[in-house]
């Protein structure tokens, strides 16, 4: 379902996952005059808060209430917001972490592994994949793909998280690939810990927590400077490439405790 935009367009913004979090925070900081927001969530309550606060900035705001897992309904919808104004900047940013996430002692919940497998993956490519064929035949326009750093190191408390951001973030490194010659832009997002509703419930250290509002300014930084890669912070960044080098042994231990604490 969508809602009719209000206000005058310009600029076209589209975000996925824009009801909490990250999302929320690069809808409001995106938000002013001249600026079209296209906000896609589950949620359309926890959207309605997000959409009034955009469009106070000046923005004209236009909700899709739809999953990401949904790839017939995201196709249509995607299509028509693209049809309706060209998408100039796509934030793929839905996910799923958190508790659910986590494997328990004897490893994951199937079915919650499926869930978190389905929305950080193929909700990425059930969106990027529509819009990415559009913005190659005009010749311009940016996608932005939200994974993360647990995509660059192993994370044995949570392996089917990990393994779908890493998933994300070798299909946007291919896809800038693919894209460079057509002049569309591919960014990949890698965020440590950010404090969102889905990371607030996790147990343990945070090392490096950032504001949702500190996350989402400097991604808005390096999607303006056109960089292919955005990671923060830089110390979180430097410990998941030691990680990787790390023997299994090292990285059990180190998760072990984490587990404890």
């Amino acid at each position: 379902m969508a809602d009719a935009p209000t206000g005058g367009t310009g600029r076209h913004i589209l975000i996925t996952g824009a009801s909490s979090g990250i999302g929320a925070e690069l809808a409001r900081q995106h938000a002013g005059p001249g600026v079209l927001l296209t906000l896609l969530a589950r949620s359309p309550e926890r959207m309605e808060e997000v959409s009034l606060a955009c469009e106070a900035r000046g923005a004209a705001v236009r909700r899709i209430s739809l999953d990401v897992r949904d790839a017939m309904g995201l196709e249509l919808a995607l299509i028509a917001a693209d049809a309706a104004h060209p998408i100039d900047i796509l934030i793929a940013n839905a996910g799923i972490g958190g508790p659910r996430s986590m494997a328990g002692l004897h490893g994951e919940e199937p079915e919650a592994a499926r869930e978190v497998a389905a929305v950080n993956f193929l909700g990425v490519i059930n969106t990027v994949a529509v819009l990415a064929p559009r913005f190659s035949q005009r010749r311009r326009g940016q996608i932005v793909i939200v994974s993360s750093l647990a995509a660059a190191a192993p994370v044995p408390l949570a392996p089917t998280y990990a393994g779908s951001k890493a998933g994300v973030s070798a299909y946007a490194r291919s896809l800038r690939i693919l894209m460079r010659d057509a002049g569309v832009r591919v960014t990949l997002v890698l965020p440590g810990f950010v404090e969102t509703p889905m990371s607030r419930d996790l147990t343990g250290p945070k090392p490096g927590l950032l504001s949702a509002e500190a996350a989402a300014r400097i991604i808005i930084d390096g999607i303006r400077a056109g960089k292919a890669e955005i990671a923060f912070p830089w110390s979180l960044r430097l410990a998941a490439w030691a990680a990787r080098r790390a023997p299994d042994a090292l990285i059990a231990r180190i998760q072990n405790q984490w587990r404890k604490s």
